[in-house]
């Protein structure tokens, strides 16, 4: 199972957000939620399509889709580049959100 950077720093914000000192101990249980819900164990078409809408902001699920697709199928970047867009974008959106959190935190600190 690799490591979902975008989980962890969304998980950071949540935990920042309400004050909570325990965050890496929470960290772990929920890698394990995206990963299993992301579609590499399970497919998404055997999901409740609730859970599949709400898994699309998930960038592990994008992850998945453009890794099998290039694994299985030989796919070049034309075909997966929406994927790895979304990966970028969501990625960049919790990149984002933690540095304005970090940087409000670290001025009120001084």
């Amino acid at each position: 199972m690799g490591i979902d950077w975008n989980i962890i720093n969304a998980d950071f914000i949540v935990e920042m957000r309400a004050g909570a000192t325990s965050a890496v101990a929470h960290i772990s249980d929920r890698i394990a939620a995206m990963n299993m819900l992301s579609g590499s164990n399970t497919p998404l078409e055997s999901m409740p399509p609730f859970l599949r809408t709400v898994m699309q902001a998930s960038p592990s699920t994008h992850f998945v889709s453009f890794a099998q697709a290039i694994l299985y199928r030989g796919a070049g970047f034309d075909t997966v580049w929406p994927q790895f867009l979304a990966v970028a974008m969501i990625g960049g959106l919790f990149l984002g959100l933690a540095l304005l959190r970090f940087r409000r935190v670290t001025a009120q600190a001084t």
